[in-house]
């Protein structure tokens, strides 16, 4: 306590008891409500203290009370002897001075209090008569450009209200301090050390914005013109991409993806130009946060960069777009949206995956949509057939299968292929063009259904899987017209009768 009043006493040159009667006393007073209030600030993150907020309040104001008592009363005791020498009857302070000086310091305050009072209240009023009208204005427009819209108007006079009541009320303050220590005994010497300690920062301040100016205008005049640009690209974009201008060969689905593209390179092009004229860009500290931030950047933006270029690659060279069926990977749906950095599917399962472009790129993507545009998207079910079963008929109930199903366009027609001749039956592949390819698991489920129907109205085995049965080896698996064939051919060698 007294290391610190010693300090204070040399450097601001006052009396020990002064600092013992009154600095101590409000430095730590300040300090400890001080703490409080940060404290409570941090802990009402929590829930618990949320819910009990009043209680935290009333509870830590007693704290800070008896700390300041406490702190008040060590001050005092440290400083006592200097104290009464000084409040003797024939010390350097008389009781009519201190007097004056109380009802000066009240009256003062008092009129401080009024006029911060009454310049709440006013600058309540012109605020909200000046935010309504703003409001009502329809912003500021030149012929027909609207350069700001009303409530953005609004936010900037109530922004600039805010400013000049900020600086009156620190002219307020500059006149209120000056005057109190005047009027007190104790503090006529710190009176005019005060001021120029807080004015002299202040100065600095104010002269370096005012040198500032200059690069001030100019950031003001890119980045004004870097918004109006970027804006009027976007309309541009917007007219391209409803197909009201066309621009030779440019995909319209191109022009989302362009305007992202456009706009990133615009605002790296804008901080290269801006760099040179930010406060502070010349100084050591500034550089080595620029390249604490370039090399954050290079070392955990590599993925980012991958997946930028990923989407790149998938919007221009026209691999899907939004709106297409596709398979990326294990990942079948429809294509919601191709963002910057991922490709949002929604499942068939209703499913939303973010798939990052980097990883689509990787890996095979199928575009099931631009297979219906280009002549239309096939469907192939396959089935074995016993040998016993002869293949125009297999044929037959095959195609009217196909015939038969829904989403199933008849030109071409239903096309069936022999797969293979395997050990217990025939492979056959049933091939269909769909109408709606979004519809493929529908169709594939009534195709086979009616297949199944087919084949079992034709009293046909179906031998997928393979049905392996113990049987006579002499008695061949071949259709029934075959083995009639056969046996009448056997009859006329024995007869020795010619055949027909």
């Amino acid at each position: 306590m007294e290391a610190i009043g010693s300090w204070l006493a040399a450097e601001l040159g006052l009396a020990p008891w002064i600092v013992g009667l009154l600095v101590l006393p409000l430095l730590f007073v300040s300090l400890i409500f001080g703490v409080r209030e940060l404290m409570l600030a941090g802990m009402s993150r929590f829930a618990a203290v949320r819910a009990h907020k009043e209680v935290w309040r009333r509870v830590t104001r007693y704290v800070a009370a008896l700390l300041s008592l406490a702190a008040v009363a060590s001050a005092l005791t440290a400083y006592a002897a200097d104290i009464a020498n000084a409040l003797a009857p024939g010390g350097e302070v008389r009781t009519g001075r201190i007097l004056i000086a109380i009802v000066r310091t009240v009256g003062l305050t008092a009129l401080l209090a009024l006029l911060l009072l009454g310049m709440k209240r006013g600058f309540a009023a012109l605020d909200v008569g000046l935010w309504k009208r703003c409001r009502e204005s329809g912003g500021i427009r030149f012929r027909g450009v609207v350069f700001t819209d009303p409530q953005r108007l609004a936010d900037l006079v109530r922004l600039a209200l805010r400013v000049v009541r900020f600086g009156l009320i620190l002219f307020l303050f500059y006149l209120y301090i000056p005057l109190v220590l005047t009027g007190i005994p104790w503090t006529q010497p710190l009176a005019h050390r005060v001021m120029p300690l807080v004015l002299k920062p202040l100065a600095g301040i104010a002269l370096a914005i005012v040198r500032y100016i200059p690069n001030l205008i100019t950031l003001i005049l890119i980045l004004v013109v870097f918004r109006w640009a970027m804006r009027l690209f976007r309309i541009f974009m917007d007219a391209v991409a409803r197909g009201d201008l066309k621009l030779g060969s440019f995909n319209p689905a191109w022009a989302a993806s362009t305007f992202r593209l456009v706009h990133a390179l615009a605002i790296i092009f804008v901080i290269v130009l801006i760099y040179p004229f930010l406060p502070g860009s010349d100084s050591s500290v500034f550089t080595g946060v620029s390249l604490f931030i370039g090399a954050l950047a290079t070392f955990g933006g590599r993925s980012s960069v991958s997946d930028l270029i990923g989407g790149l690659m998938l919007t221009y060279n026209e691999t899907f777009e939004a709106g297409d069926r596709v398979r990326v990977g294990g990942t079948t749906g429809d294509v919601l949206h191709i963002g910057t950095f991922f490709t949002l599917i929604q499942t068939l399962d209703n499913e939303r995956v973010s798939i990052p472009n980097s990883v689509a790129m990787k890996g095979e993507i199928f575009n099931v949509s631009e297979a219906a545009k280009a002549g239309g998207l096939k469907l192939r079910v396959g089935v074995g057939i016993g040998y016993d079963a002869e293949w125009q008929q297999v044929y037959e109930l095959l195609i009217g299968a196909g015939e038969k199903t829904s989403n199933v366009r008849s030109d071409p027609q239903p096309l069936v292929e022999q797969v293979s001749l395997d050990d217990y039956a025939v492979t056959y592949t049933l091939v269909v063009v769909l109408e709606d390819p979004k519809k493929l698991l529908a169709t594939r489920t009534e195709l086979l259904e009616n297949i199944q129907d087919a084949f079992n109205e034709a009293g046909l085995e179906i031998m997928t899987p393979a049905v392996r049965a113990v049987r006579d080896s002499l008695d061949p698996a071949i259709p029934g017209k075959y083995m009639e064939n056969e046996s009448s051919e056997a009859a006329r060698r024995e007869t020795g009768s010619p055949g027909s």
